[in-house]
C-alpha cells in the first residue's frame, strides 16, 4: 500500500498510525525528524526511511510544473518487503534502516 497523506498534522498522524498497524505500507511525508510524529510513531514502528535528495516538485493536471514542497520529504517503509522496494526504487537520497 502506498500512502500520501494530506499536508495536515492531524491527518498525517492518523494515516501514519494506520500504516504502522497495517505494516505493508510505504508512506510519503515531510522529513521533520524533530517532531512527535517521528519520535512517537515513525521511529518505533518503521523498518526504514528513505530521505529524498532535494525537494519534491509538483505538476498541474495540464503537465505544467508547479512549485516545490515546503520542506524535505521522505518515504517510510513499515516492513522488510517495502524496505526492499525502497532499496530498488532508484529515487536519489539516503536509505536509513531502523
Amino acid at each position: 500500500m502506498f500512502c500520501n497523506p494530506p499536508y495536515d498534522t492531524a491527518l498525517i498522524t492518523q494515516f501514519i498510525k494506520r500504516c504502522a498497524e497495517h505494516k505493508n505500507a510505504i508512506a510519503l511525508t515531510f522529513a521533520r525528524t524533530d517532531t512527535r510524529l517521528f519520535h512517537d510513531l515513525i521511529f518505533p514502528n518503521a523498518d526504514s526511511i528513505l530521505f529524498i535528495k532535494g525537494r519534491l516538485s509538483f505538476y498541474h493536471a495540464s503537465g505544467e510544473q508547479g512549485g516545490t514542497a515546503g520542506a524535505p520529504s521522505c518515504l517510510i517503509a513499515f516492513d522488510k518487503e517495502n524496505t526492499a522496494v525502497l532499496e530498488r526504487c532508484g529515487i536519489e537520497g539516503k536509505l536509513l534502516k531502523l
